[in-house]
């Protein structure tokens, strides 16, 4: 098995505005596996506010190289194969790992890994995530080419932001993600408008610290609230099921695939609903 890197710079179509900052680009590293005639691929992007940097992820994919390309995996067996953890403290890089060999074992049994995941479903409604100026917003939604919006709150633009969703909340299914960013008193005050106005998805109110707070929330508001930040901030599902009724898993987070099908088993056992975001990778 022969490793390469690729990194790319990705210009992005529009502003990405986060509780963290603004972004124009995200930068990309792509791990290439070269088995036989077959290249599968994984990705993992440079997310600044998790403490990444391009130079350290790929020091580290290079420090691995050799454990990398010296794998043996039966990639020809009906069953997916075992990814070994070599990157265990970096999710990111063990996500590329686990997704490009997942890629190789789909191409090696000429199955596409969505209907060995899902057989004979049809893939769950995407959202398209907004984030940026009220105007941005407001322009895109009015586009309407999309079944479902996420759009982005916990900024000094959320008071201007909320009549426009509440403009088109009638007709479009809009979600909220506010990363963490609001304060309870800010939740209480948005989320009961939000509600009002038929929007009751609600993703990361509060910051990881302030999970025990959430019930009182859902019992003055009623909306839906979903773990994001805080299913990945070293509380386990059990902790997020006290006090969400879904959580957001994202592969870069979790490892890969391979760890994400096992939350996702717990999480049901959990009563939890279930969903799958991305961290802009292609």
């Amino acid at each position: 098995m022969n490793l390469h890197l690729h990194p790319f710079r990705l210009p992005l179509k529009e502003p990405f505005v986060l509780s963290h900052g603004t972004f124009h680009h995200r930068e990309t590293l792509i791990i290439e596996l070269e088995e036989g005639p077959l290249k599968g691929y994984g990705e993992a992007t440079v997310i600044t506010y998790y403490g990444k940097s391009m130079a350290d992820l790929t020091k580290k994919v290079h420090e691995q190289k050799d454990a990398i390309q010296s794998l043996e995996l039966d990639l020809s067996s009906p069953t997916p194969p075992r990814v070994p953890e070599i990157f265990q403290e970096e999710p990111f890089l063990q996500s590329a790992l686990d997704c490009a060999i997942w890629d190789l074992w789909g191409q090696k049994n000429n199955t596409p890994i969505h209907t060995f995941l899902s057989p004979g479903q049809e893939p769950p409604m995407s959202s398209y995530t907004l984030s940026g100026s009220p105007g941005a917003i407001s322009n895109t939604l009015q586009k309407g080419e999309w079944p479902i919006y996420k759009v982005k709150l916990g900024s000094v633009e959320d008071d201007a932001i909320l009549p426009i969703l509440f403009s088109f909340s009638e007709e479009k299914e809009i979600r909220i993600d506010a990363n963490g960013g609001w304060s309870p008193k800010q939740a209480l005050r948005y989320i009961k408008e939000l509600v009002a106005h038929n929007i009751t998805f609600i993703e990361q109110p509060l910051s990881t610290d302030l999970d025990e707070q959430i019930p009182a929330l859902k019992a003055a508001t009623g909306a839906q609230f979903w773990a994001d930040e805080s299913a990945q901030s070293g509380h386990s599902i059990t902790h997020c099921s006290r006090y969400f009724d879904g959580i957001n898993f994202k592969l870069m987070k979790s490892g890969g695939i391979s760890p994400v099908l096992r939350e996702i088993e717990v999480a049901r056992e959990k009563g939890l609903k279930i969903g799958l975001g991305c961290m802009t990778e292609t």
